[in-house]
């Protein structure tokens, strides 16, 4: 039952690996990615990004990819967004310049593990937790910011460095559970996803120990993108259609 829910969702989900993803994926991917350019360095990537040559850089090959993958008028509001970031980098500072700085401030330094940081981040995002010192400092600026400028300081302030966390814990797990049982493929990721999405906490010598309590213990929108690594993981172990 369990692997057919699963393979069901690889159905629905789509993938945001190779450069394949939404044109709101698109946007936080590119905007993190420039958020520390100088003016000429956001030119140099907007042009390796809708060139026709392959960059050598590995997020500017994702961003390529997609772009010469969309239609006409998706490129047109993608052109948009990177004239719009050089126009700000030309103006002065970014609107969430201020935020990402009290953000920092508030999370754990030097950034330790996904537990502390969590905690941070919950604290900041959560409505129904009274932030208090550094906290609420960040917190009253991100509320402070337009719909799209708050995701921006959310997801590059700290969602992306919580994902960072379970991402790189995900393959490792993955990496090992397939040298193990390398015949097994799918079967192996499928019981990873199972018990990384399991609702009680698992034995300490469980393969998704480590996925388990960040997946378990963190907010809705980040178990989206971790279910979404997950899933990808799972389709790409898929046996070939024939």
């Amino acid at each position: 039952m369990a692997m057919r829910l699963l393979v069901s969702i690889c159905c629905i989900v789509t993938s945001s690996a190779g450069g394949v993803f939404s044109e709101s994926q698109f946007n936080n991917k590119y905007l993190d990615y420039v958020l520390d350019m100088d003016v000429t360095s956001v030119k140099n990537a907007n042009a390796n990004i809708i060139g026709e040559a392959l960059p050598s850089n590995q997020k500017e090959i994702d961003m390529n990819r997609w772009y010469h993958d969309v239609n006409a008028e998706v490129q047109s509001d993608a052109k948009a967004a990177m004239g719009k970031a050089v126009a700000d980098k030309s103006s002065g500072l970014h609107p969430t310049f201020d935020c990402l700085a009290l953000i920092k401030k508030a999370m754990p330094n030097p950034s330790a593990t996904f537990a502390a940081d969590n905690l941070v981040y919950l604290s900041i995002v959560g409505d129904d937790i009274r932030a208090d010192g550094d906290n609420k400092n960040a917190q009253d600026c991100v509320n402070a910011l337009s719909g799209p400028e708050k995701e921006l300081a959310i997801k590059v302030g700290m969602r992306s460095g919580l994902f960072g966390y379970f991402d790189t814990e995900w393959k490792k797990q993955v990496k090992a559970a397939l040298a193990a049982e390398p015949t097994k493929g799918v079967a192996v990721v499928s019981e990873l996803v199972t018990g990384t999405l399991g609702a009680t906490a698992g034995e300490a010598t469980d393969k998704w120990k480590d996925t388990q309590p960040m997946y378990l213990k963190t907010d809705a929108t980040l178990r989206s993108e971790m279910m979404i690594a997950m899933v990808n993981q799972l389709k790409a172990n898929l046996p070939p259609v024939v």
